[in-house]
C-alpha cells in the first residue's frame, strides 16, 4: 500500500513537472509569437509609411511636372503671339511700302504721259498716248490710280449741290475702266442718292478703253473722271494753244 502511494506521489510529481514544463514551453512560444507579431506589425507600419512617403513624393513630382508643363505652354503661347504680332507688323509695313512704291510709280508714269501729251495735237496722238499708258502702266497700277480717283470723285460728290431735274433720276450709268469693288459701289451709290435725294439704281459697264477712272451720267449731269478724258482734254488744250 505504501509503495502504491509512493508511485502515485511520484506520478503526480512527474505530472506536475510536465505541466510546468509544458506551460513554460507554451508561454515561451506565445511570447515568441507575440514578439513576432509585434515585429510584423512594426514592419507593416514602416512599409506603410514608406509607401505613403513614396506616394507623396510621386504626387509632388506629378504636380511639379503639371506646373512645369503649364509654364512651358504659357511660354510657347506668349512666344507664338509675339511672333504673330511681329509678322503682322512686318506684313503691314511691307504692304504699305509696296503700295507707296506703286503709287509713286503710277504718279511718275502719269508725269511721263503728261510730257508726252504736251507734244500731242491730234486724235492720233491721243490714241498713241493711250497705247503708251497701257504699255507703261500695267492693269494693277491703273487700278491703284482708279481707286484714288474714285475716292476723289466721291469727295467731289459731297461738295455738289442737290441735283434738280425735271424728272426724278432713277438710274445712274457708271462706265468704269475696272469693275468697282463692293465697298466702292456702296459708297458711290450712297453719294449719288444723297445728291439726287432719293434711291437710284446703278447701271455699271466696264470699258477698258477708259484706261482708269470712271464716268457718271445722272440725268443731264455728266462727271467724267477717266484717264482717257484727261488725255483728250490735254490734247485739246495743246491744240488750242
Amino acid at each position: 500500500m505504501l509503495a502504491m502511494i509512493s508511485v502515485i506521489v511520484v506520478l503526480l510529481l512527474v505530472f506536475i513537472a510536465m505541466v510546468l514544463i509544458w506551460r513554460q514551453i507554451m508561454t515561451g512560444q506565445v511570447t515568441h509569437a507575440t514578439t513576432h507579431l509585434r515585429e510584423l506589425s512594426q514592419d507593416y507600419l514602416k512599409r506603410h509609411e514608406e509607401l505613403k512617403d513614396r506616394q507623396s513624393e510621386g504626387d509632388k513630382r506629378y504636380q511639379d511636372q503639371i506646373e512645369s508643363a503649364k509654364a512651358e505652354g504659357e511660354r510657347l503661347r506668349a512666344k507664338l503671339l509675339e511672333e504673330a504680332e511681329a509678322a503682322r507688323v512686318r506684313l503691314v509695313a511691307e504692304g504699305k511700302a509696296e503700295s507707296e512704291r506703286l503709287v509713286n510709280q503710277a504718279l511718275a508714269a502719269r508725269d511721263v504721259m503728261q510730257q508726252e501729251m504736251d507734244a500731242t495735237m491730234s486724235h492720233r496722238a491721243v490714241a498713241q498716248a493711250r497705247q503708251l499708258v497701257q504699255e507703261i502702266l500695267p492693269a494693277p497700277m491703273r487700278q491703284i490710280m482708279q481707286a484714288q480717283w474714285v475716292e476723289e470723285l466721291m469727295e467731289g460728290l459731297k461738295a455738289l449741290p442737290k441735283l434738280e431735274t425735271a424728272e426724278p433720276v432713277k438710274e445712274v450709268r457708271v462706265a468704269s475702266a475696272f469693275a468697282l469693288t463692293a465697298a466702292q459701289r456702296q459708297r458711290l451709290q450712297a453719294g449719288l442718292e444723297a445728291l439726287v435725294g432719293h434711291p437710284v439704281t446703278l447701271q455699271e459697264t466696264v470699258e477698258e478703253s477708259l484706261l482708269a477712272g470712271l464716268m457718271l451720267t445722272a440725268g443731264h449731269l455728266v462727271l467724267d473722271g477717266t484717264l482717257t478724258s484727261k488725255l483728250e482734254q490735254a490734247a485739246r488744250s495743246l491744240h488750242a494753244s
